[in-house]
């Protein structure tokens, strides 16, 4: 059987890459041949060159030049050679743990036939990521007669589609799926509530790996024992600063930071903006406690059986909380206006006992709706 997956893998970002990387991983284990479908779309594509980064720095010029050429300033001074280094860690990534196909920009350049296809993990169906609804990550200019499937699929939060013209071309592309699953509790009870169409909730396919899985393209963190509390963020939060500190004094930990974007740098010998995704993983895997803003932080954090808190950014928690609520680990959840949070030892006793059941569900899902035998 021969599987095309499709999914934002190409990104910058450690939490797409790893959960494409999980997908195909636990596909293959399956005796599936599984291939990550090489698209990439143009204006996702430039999103994450390094000329676009810059290009960045300097689209307010008009309004407010001062600033603008301070931020492109700090930019070429502080962080282009962190992105560089950075992107070209992930490229080498994608290239050596995906098997991909040819590179095409339009899907209808596509020149492999599968079984059948899977679109997700990830927010793909989110339209402020994807300049509106693209309909290939909903297999709408895929064949008919092949089996078209979701797996974990996310808008992120559920309000991005949640307007009138954005909600119907939404459930309107939906229709194109044999079988649908979603990440969070809340989208799947959005579609159940506006629809006739009942998904099923999935794991991320990063929860669908062991430890054991991952440990092979770890990269050990180097002159690091594991004495530290790691922070993980997308965007840099005060509070997660905040929180690192008191549990990093509590438990006489060293700071190491991780940085998601590498923006607003700190002069700090202790934040690290270029680690690729087997640093990462590394990192998290000797880390004695991690502080994240990140879903995927968070994920990792649970299946390498870290102490953590997770900090809610301003938008984008759905996930977050859907996640360690369904583990029975929302007390790790801090927000702005916390000032007493839990940060004791976790008990992985029953959290883990779920996962387990979580996961049976998940793979039993993939396996019905992609009639693997």
């Amino acid at each position: 059987m021969k599987i095309g997956i499709l999914t934002f893998h190409y990104a910058t970002n450690y939490g797409a890459v790893l959960q494409a990387y999980a997908t195909q991983t636990w596909l293959i284990k399956q005796g599936i041949d599984a291939h990550i479908i090489n698209y990439v779309p143009f204006l996702q594509e430039a999103a994450y060159l390094p000329r676009e980064q810059e290009r960045k720095c300097l689209v307010d010029f008009r309004k407010n030049p001062i600033k603008s050429i301070a931020r492109w300033s700090r930019y070429k001074l502080l962080i282009e050679k962190d992105y560089t280094k950075k992107r070209n860690k992930f490229n080498e990534f994608i290239e050596k743990e995906l098997r991909l196909t040819i590179k095409i920009n339009n899907i209808n350049e596509l020149n492999v036939n599968f079984s059948a296809y899977i679109c997700g993990s990830d927010q793909i169906w989110n339209p402020e990521i994807t300049n509106g609804f693209d309909s290939t990550y909903f297999g709408g200019v895929l064949d008919n007669h092949i089996k078209n499937i979701s797996y974990a699929a996310s808008v992120g939060d559920v309000e991005v589609i949640n307007r009138k013209a954005k909600k119907k071309a939404f459930f309107e592309l939906l229709r194109n799926f044999d079988s649908i699953a979603v990440r969070e509790k809340s989208l799947a009870d959005y579609i159940s509530n506006e629809s006739d169409m009942c998904p099923t909730v999935t794991l991320d396919p990063t929860l669908l790996l062991e430890c054991s899985d991952y440990d092979k393209i770890t990269i050990e963190p180097q002159n690091q024992k594991n004495n530290y509390l790691l922070i993980y963020q997308l965007a840099r939060n005060p509070k997660a600063i905040e929180v690192a500190n008191k549990v990093a004094k509590e438990r006489k930990l060293k700071i190491i930071e991780v940085c998601g974007i590498p923006y607003n740098r700190p002069h700090s010998k202790d934040i690290i903006c270029n680690a690729g995704p087997s640093e990462l993983l590394g990192l998290i895997k000797n880390a004695s406690y991690i502080v994240t803003n990140s879903f995927h932080g968070t994920a990792l954090s649970i299946i390498y059986r870290k102490d953590f808190n997770s900090i809610l950014s301003r938008s984008r928690n759905s996930r977050i909380v859907d996640l360690l609520n369904s583990l029975e680990l929302q007390h790790r959840i801090i927000t702005d206006q916390d000032d007493i949070f839990n940060s004791e030892q976790i008990d992985y006793s029953k959290p883990l006992s779920i996962l387990e059941e979580k996961r049976a569900q998940s793979m039993d899902y993939l396996i019905n709706a992609l009639e693997i035998k």
